[in-house]
């Protein structure tokens, strides 16, 4: 960390979501790393084809970090029906910003078109 701050690089990391369960099985204690000022921004892993139970996760996660570090969450929607994957996508961005994290990560999402992006974009910028 001392070595990202002195050249004045932000450091993120990439996080399994479901702390406190991930400490013991990922070594991830990442609601930690934000309170002792180790990380610029979280992305939790918030992978769900649910939309309520990623915002269950969103809001504990922002429970967890405070007003400590960006929270972006980091969402994956997996289904055959690439028109409806969108739309699931597009709610949980809604969903997740609603809830007030700071951000949304795509991680990989093939099946999104410009046309999808552009919805999504709407929602962030609101």
């Amino acid at each position: 960390r001392r070595l990202t701050q002195s050249k004045g690089i932000e450091l993120s990391a990439a996080v399994f979501a479901d702390l406190p369960s991930c400490r013991n099985s990922n070594g991830q204690d990442w609601a930690l790393w934000a309170e002792k000022n180790l990380v610029d921004f979280l992305f939790p892993m918030n992978y769900d084809n649910s939309t309520r139970n990623v915002e269950l996760r969103t809001r504990q996660h922002l429970a967890l970090v405070g007003e400590r570090c960006p929270v972006w969450e980091g969402l994956g929607v997996a289904s055959s029906n690439s028109k409806l994957a969108t739309e699931v996508m597009v709610e949980q961005v809604r969903t997740v910003k609603e809830a007030g994290a700071k951000g949304v990560v795509l991680f990989h999402y093939p099946a999104l078109s410009d046309e999808d992006l552009a919805a999504i974009r709407s929602l962030l910028h609101d």
